[in-house]
C-alpha cells in the first residue's frame, strides 16, 4: 500500500475510529477471515498496556502488510506515546 494520505484521511485519522475494523474499512484495506479475528483481538485489547499475541500463517498472507500496520496505526492513534 504505497499509496499517500490525503489530507481528508489524515484528519479523519485525528478525529478517530471506533474501531481497527473501521479504520481498515474507511483506508480500503480488504482482510481475509482470519486477519478480521486478529484485528479484532488487538481491538479488544488495546487499552492495555502490553499483550502477547501468537500468529502463525504462510508466507505473503498480510502478517506484517496488513495486520502489523493496522494495529501500529490504531495504537498510535489511540496511545501517540506508545512505543511500536
Amino acid at each position: 500500500m504505497a499509496e499517500q494520505m490525503d489530507q481528508e484521511t489524515i484528519e479523519r485519522s485525528k478525529a478517530g475510529f471506533s474501531n481497527a475494523l473501521e479504520f481498515a474499512d474507511y483506508l480500503g484495506i480488504d482482510l481475509y477471515d482470519f486477519q478480521t479475528d486478529v484485528v479484532n483481538t488487538i481491538d479488544l485489547h488495546s487499552d492495555s498496556e502490553t499483550f502477547k499475541l501468537a500468529l502463525r500463517a504462510p508466507n505473503d498472507s498480510g502478517k506484517s502488510s496488513r495486520i502489523a500496520l493496522l494495529a501500529g496505526l490504531c495504537r498510535s492513534g489511540r496511545l501517540p506515546t506508545a512505543s511500536i
